[in-house]
């Protein structure tokens, strides 16, 4: 039996150090930049060998034995520590045609059920294409991620390396009294610190990716006196927050791309943003505008009023978050990781003890609210105009158009969201509320369609009949739609279903009313109790 030596394994790809095999097989499934070792190690694995266990066979060699933690593992030839020698450097980029790909390629449920199978890929030339390269970040992430020290608490050598620097900023010593108890002897030594003055900790500091600052604004609608405070994060600068930080990058993806399951195309595979329909439309979109090395930066939304109080004044918060698409589903939705971020605080107000009737009220509080985010994207529509340039985590350079995909959203929202009628037609499609509770198919709405309808209302003249004609499309009178002027976007197609109100819930109240009538409600009840 022969054993393994204590030296470490090195990914060939990024360089990072790991004490056993697993760890680099997971490495290597789960890194973005890393898979290709993975992809061509399984692609040139050799057929295997049908043997015939039958029969003795003196030429089978038996597996070495390996021991760690305790435990005995079976390593064979071809397992992950022969990689990181044998493989030769990564192989040049795939052309826009049709290329054969690994599907164990992440960690996730719908891999999982189809790991065995190849996934056979389409991508669109030029898309997602890096212009330049920022040397100093570039440099900077080389050696973060080539270095043997802990890469969590980085740019900090380690975990101490970071809580003292930790307690020096919350407790708030002065410059002097922190420089003085670091110049005591030993005690940089004993604590191995990085830093051996304040200057230099918050030189330390200053590499970390940084928040955009808030900023507060008044609004105050046309022929009203009443402001509004109005607290918001930039957020071009919150979007290069999340676009740039070094820990996403191995989960992002940068252009879009059809996954099927044969060679004849005929079932395709949905699991990430970037391999879905509108991410492939979009890039269409902008190439027919000129723009052929565009990447796609999908915006995705969400807001929630909450309830702060219920006994003491009422209070409630309007907190509005925002993260990109370009990050994985699996990461994207881990407060961990901070792909998404709060962006802004909406105004609450009620307009209670106002001469305004509730109708009057409600719309009044719409366009506050379309206000309000009209004035917080107002750069984002610019930049989803003529592009951006964004900088990765890695130091590349694209030229980016950020784009309004998602909305998130629960029913009354999405109404305010889209300027529908709250309980009186569909925010997505035009079914008649009558019609809601049917198996009926309304047609699908169209933010061009809302935007000229609520614009052709304005011209009528009177209340009523503005009020009237848009009624008919069940649309509200919101005179300024946030998402008017936001190049390539459709706020109809943007908002996702409720899960739990929408899908689960409602799902359940259907289902309910059937068994009432199989079973009766009597039966229904027994088998509750």
């Amino acid at each position: 039996m022969s054993g393994i030596s204590s030296t470490t394994l090195q990914c060939i790809s990024c360089r990072k150090f790991f004490k056993r095999a697993r760890d680099l097989k997971s490495h290597l499934t789960l890194a973005h930049d890393c898979r290709w070792v993975r992809d061509l190690r399984l692609a040139t694995a050799p057929e295997p060998t049908p043997v015939d266990f039958r029969q003795p066979q003196a030429d089978f060699a038996p597996a070495a034995e390996i021991q760690c933690d305790g435990n005995i593992f079976m390593v064979f030839d071809d397992d992950i520590d022969d990689i990181a020698n044998e493989i030769p450097p990564p192989p040049p980029a795939p052309t826009p045609s049709t290329t054969l790909h690994d599907a164990t390629h992440r960690a996730t449920v719908e891999d999982a059920l189809d790991e065995d199978d190849n996934i056979y890929a389409e991508t669109i030339a030029g898309a997602g294409k890096v212009i330049s390269i920022d040397k100093d970040v570039h440099a900077a992430y080389k050696k973060l991620t080539s270095s043997k020290a802990d890469t969590i608490h980085a740019p900090f050598r380690d975990r101490v390396d970071y809580e003292v620097a930790q307690w020096a900023i919350e407790e708030s010593p002065t410059q002097n009294v922190f420089t003085r108890l670091l110049a005591i002897d030993g005690v940089l030594e004993r604590l191995g610190l990085s830093y051996n003055n304040s200057r230099s900790l918050h030189q330390t500091i200053d590499t970390l990716p940084a928040l955009a600052p808030w900023i507060k604004r008044d609004i105050s609608l046309d022929g009203s006196s009443e402001g509004f405070d109005l607290y918001y994060r930039d957020p071009i600068e919150s979007l290069k927050a999340i676009y740039g930080n070094p820990a996403l990058l191995p989960y992002m993806s940068f252009a879009p791309e059809h996954q099927y399951t044969d060679i004849s195309k005929k079932t395709q595979r949905y699991n990430e943003m970037n391999r879905g329909d509108w991410w492939w439309e979009t890039q269409v979109k902008l190439s027919e505008d000129g723009h052929q090395d565009a990447t796609v930066v999908p915006i995705i939304l969400s807001s929630d009023k909450t309830e702060l109080s219920i006994f003491s004044g009422d209070k409630t918060a309007y907190p509005l978050y925002m993260t990109i698409g370009n990050v994985d589903k699996s990461i994207r939705r881990k407060p961990t990781y901070g792909a998404q971020m709060l962006i802004g605080y909406l105004p609450t107000t009620s307009l209670d003890g106002t001469d305004l009737t509730d109708s009057a009220a409600r719309i009044t509080c719409a366009r506050i609210f379309h206000k309000a985010l009209s004035m917080i994207f107002e750069s984002m529509k610019i930049a989803a105009k003529d592009g951006i340039f964004l900088t990765s985590g890695d130091g590349s350079i694209r030229h980016c158009f950020p784009i309004l995909a998602c909305y998130v959203a629960d029913y009354p929202e999405q109404c305010l969201v889209t300027c529908t009628r709250y309980g009186q037609t569909c925010p997505k499609c035009d079914v008649k509320h009558d019609l809601l509770g049917d198996n009926f198919k309304g047609s699908l709405r169209q933010q061009v369609d809302t935007i000229r309808r609520i614009y052709t209302a304005d011209r009528l003249g009177t209340l009523t009949d503005t009020n009237e004609y848009l009624k008919r499309y069940g649309l509200n009178h919101i005179t300024e739609p946030f998402f008017a002027n936001w190049p390539h976007a459709n706020i109809h197609t943007a908002i996702t279903p409720d899960i739990l109100h929408q899908l689960y819930q409602g799902l359940i109240r259907h289902i309910l009313s059937w068994l009432k009538v199989l079973i009766g409600e009597h039966e229904l009840d027994m088998r509750f109790k």
